[in-house]
C-alpha cells in the first residue's frame, strides 16, 4: 500500500529563505512527521533543526534531525522525497555528491529541486541511482520568509512542475497538501526559460519600478521616507486588486491610457531636471530611460484596445523614442 504524506520521510537539503519556508510548511500544512535537514555548514542545519522542534513544541511523534555535511548517504538512504533547496549553481554538483556517496534508493523514491531555471538533466545523476527527477517551484516571492511563519507561506500560491511522471505526481501530492496549485509547465524546450524569465520579470521589475518611483517622490512630497513609501504601498495594492478584476489593457490608467502627450512631456521634463541637478541619487537618467521604455509598454496596451487615435498615439511613441523636438 502506497503511503499517505505524513508517513513519507522526507529530506531538504539547503536551509535558505526556500528551503527553510518548505521545512515549515512540511511540518506544519502537510503533516510531515520524518524531516531530515542537511545544509553545507553542520551548524546551520543544526541551529533550523533547533528552531523547528522549539516551533513545533518538541512533539514527541515527530522525527526532526540534522545530518553532517559529510553524512549525504545517510541524509537520503531510505528518504522517500528529497528537496534540493540550494542555488542553481549548486545543484548539479551537489546531485552529483549525493550520487556518488551511494545511499541506498528505496523503489518510487523522489528528488525534486526548487529551482524556476534549472530542468531535471542537471539531477542526471540521481536518476542514474534509482531516483524519479523533478522540479517544483513556487511563484512566491521568499524573501523575507522565515521560521516564525511556519504555516500558510504556500497556500494558494502556484507552483510550476516539471519532470519525470512519478516525481510530478509526488510534487502534485505534496503541493495540494501545501494548500498550493500545481501548474504545469508545457513539454517543450523553452518553456521553463519562458515561464521563469515571466516570473523573474514581475518579481524583479516591480521592486525596481517600486524603487525608481520612491525616488521620484523624495523630491516631489514634503513627507519622510516611511510616508512616502506607505503611499506608494497604497498605490500599488489597488493596482495589483485592479488586475484582479480584468485583463491588463482593460485596467491600465494614467496618461498613456488616455493619449495625454503633454502630461507625459512633463513627466520627461521632470525627470531631466531631476539629473541635471544631480538628485534621485545620482541616478535619474537610469530613471528617466525606465520611465520611457514602461510607458512604450504601455502604449502598446493601449493600442490593444484601438480605442484611441492612432495618430497621437503614434506622436507620445515618438516623444518617448526620442524622436520629437519636445524631447
Amino acid at each position: 500500500m502506497m503511503k499517505g504524506i505524513a508517513d513519507w520521510n522526507v529530506a531538504v537539503f539547503g536551509v535558505g529563505a526556500a528551503g527553510r519556508a518548505l521545512s515549515c510548511a512540511l511540518l506544519g500544512d502537510a503533516g510531515v512527521r520524518s524531516l531530515r535537514i542537511w545544509a553545507r555548514r553542520d551548524e546551520a542545519a543544526e541551529e533550523f533543526c533547533s528552531e523547528l522542534s522549539e516551533r513545533t513544541g518538541g512533539e514527541a511523534e515527530l522525527a526532526i534531525r540534522a545530518y553532517a555535511s559529510s553524512d549525504l548517504a545517510g541524509a537520503v538512504t531510505g528518504v522517500d522525497v528529497v528537496f534540493l533547496c540550494v542555488v542553481d549553481d549548486a545543484l548539479a554538483e551537489l546531485a552529483s555528491e549525493i550520487a556518488l556517496a551511494k545511499p541506498e534508493v528505496v523503489p518510487g523514491a523522489v528528488a525534486l529541486h526548487l529551482s524556476g531555471y534549472a530542468g531535471t538533466r542537471i539531477m542526471s545523476s540521481l536518476a542514474e541511482i534509482g531516483f524519479a527527477t523533478g522540479g517544483m517551484h513556487p511563484l512566491i516571492s521568499l524573501a523575507g520568509a522565515t521560521v516564525e511563519r511556519p504555516r500558510s507561506v504556500f497556500r494558494e500560491t502556484h507552483f510550476a512542475l516539471g519532470g519525470d511522471r512519478l516525481a510530478r505526481e509526488r510534487a502534485r501530492e505534496l503541493v495540494t497538501a501545501l494548500g498550493g496549485i500545481p501548474l504545469e509547465l508545457a513539454p517543450h524546450e523553452s518553456a521553463r526559460s519562458l515561464y521563469h524569465g515571466a516570473a523573474s520579470l514581475l518579481t524583479g521589475g516591480a521592486v525596481a519600478i517600486f524603487d525608481a518611483a520612491e525616488r521620484m517622490l523624495d523630491g516631489a512630497v514634503e513627507a519622510d521616507a516611511v510616508t512616502r513609501r506607505a503611499a506608494l504601498m497604497g498605490l500599488l495594492q489597488s493596482t495589483v486588486r485592479n488586475l484582479e478584476t480584468g485583463a491588463a489593457s482593460d485596467i491600465l490608467t494614467g496618461p498613456i491610457r488616455r493619449g495625454d502627450q503633454a502630461t507625459v512631456a512633463g513627466h520627461l521634463d521632470a525627470l531631466r531636471a531631476l539629473a541635471k541637478n544631480g538628485e534621485a541619487g545620482g541616478s535619474a537618467s537610469q530613471t528617466e530611460e525606465l520611465y520611457r521604455q514602461c510607458s512604450l509598454a504601455m502604449l502598446e496596451l493601449v493600442r490593444r484596445r484601438g480605442d484611441l487615435n492612432s495618430e497621437d498615439l503614434d506622436r507620445i511613441a515618438d516623444l518617448l523614442s526620442g524622436r520629437s523636438n519636445n524631447t
